[in-house]
């Protein structure tokens, strides 16, 4: 068996990953890996689950071969592996799914999607699109999380079928997912640490966030609010206003998409604020009709609208 290098210069990993003492690490869903494969019948992942909190399934991840399903994997205290059908030409693609999770820990560093080792027998390279970027800002609904119901693990999230993740995957974009379920931008928000301030520009408390600046962005689509309801409307348009800035410092020139949360929280202070913001456009969601599993996130017929609705405005913006 061969050893796989954990590096950036690899080419395989996609999105939000840094090098630690460890290996290779990403704390986002929807984070990937993509490998080309010849002669090779194994890959095999030193990728464990790291937390086991009392009442949660095992964190996820899923994979998929060529244009074939996606299958999901939970992590364990033993290394996996995905089998290739044959020896032939095959591309495999791998995304973080769901993290086990301990309320706001993930921020801490001591929960993460962590990769100690990845072999392989025959050849395999890594071959991450080098396409323009699209970005989705966000929480749990950005992620997909809790899109099958009853929701009692991580596998029951789908960054793989979020709007995001499709959407990229439709006009041919790298699409990268930068959300944490719970999070907002005020200090009322379910989960305040880490805020949309911090988590524009860090993966957790000490890792800066990679900057992608060797692909083109071409659009900034923001879903954040539905987490602040307990925050007034002056306090969540102060918020709003600073979140904006730090947006525009870490994607300076680029056209923004703000979409108006799915339960109309704050919904005319984005009014207000958002014609007022630089290269920015708001969306309108309240006609939607999405269909909610829960009290808060789509279900997959609600996630099928929302891709139905949001795909062609994206398309115009672009």
């Amino acid at each position: 068996m061969n050893d796989f290098p954990l590096t950036i210069e690899s080419n395989a990993f996609y999105g939000d990953w840094a090098q630690n003492e460890r290996g290779i690490f990403a704390t986002n869903l929807g984070a990937q890996i993509f490998f080309e494969t010849n002669n090779t019948i194994t890959i095999t992942f030193a990728w464990h689950n790291n937390v086991f909190d009392e009442g949660q399934g095992p964190s996820a991840v899923t994979y998929k071969i060529d244009e074939g399903d996606w299958n999901t994997i939970e992590l364990g205290n033993h290394d996996f592996s995905i089998a290739l059908p044959d020896k032939g030409h095959h591309n495999v693609r791998v995304m973080t799914k769901g993290l086990t999770t301990i309320r706001g820990d993930y921020w801490t560093g001591s929960q993460r999607f962590q990769i100690e080792k990845i072999s392989y027998d025959g050849e395999i390279s890594g071959v991450a699109p080098q396409r323009d970027m699209i970005y989705f800002i966000g929480d749990s609904i950005t992620n997909g999380q809790k899109m099958k119901q009853p929701s009692t693990t991580p596998a029951s999230h789908y960054p793989e079928l979020s709007y995001g993740t499709v959407i990229a995957d439709n006009l041919d974009l790298n699409g990268l997912l930068i959300a944490y379920g719970g999070v907002g931008i005020t200090a009322k928000a379910n989960f305040a640490t880490p805020s949309g301030d911090d988590f524009v520009w860090y993966m957790n408390s000490d890792t800066k966030r990679p900057l992608h600046n060797h692909l083109k962005t071409r659009l900034v689509v923001v879903n954040i609010g539905t987490n602040d309801s307990r925050a007034t409307d002056k306090e969540f348009a102060f918020s709003l206003k600073s979140f904006n800035r730090e947006l525009h410092k870490r994607f300076h020139g680029i056209k923004f998409l703000y979409l108006v949360p799915f339960n109309q929280n704050f919904v005319e202070v984005f009014r207000k604020l958002v014609p007022t913001f630089e290269n920015s456009l708001l969306v309108e969601t309240e006609n939607w009709g999405i269909e909610i599993g829960d009290q808060v996130h789509p279900n997959f017929n609600g996630e099928k609208t929302i891709i139905e609705k949001l795909q062609p405005i994206i398309e115009k913006n672009i």
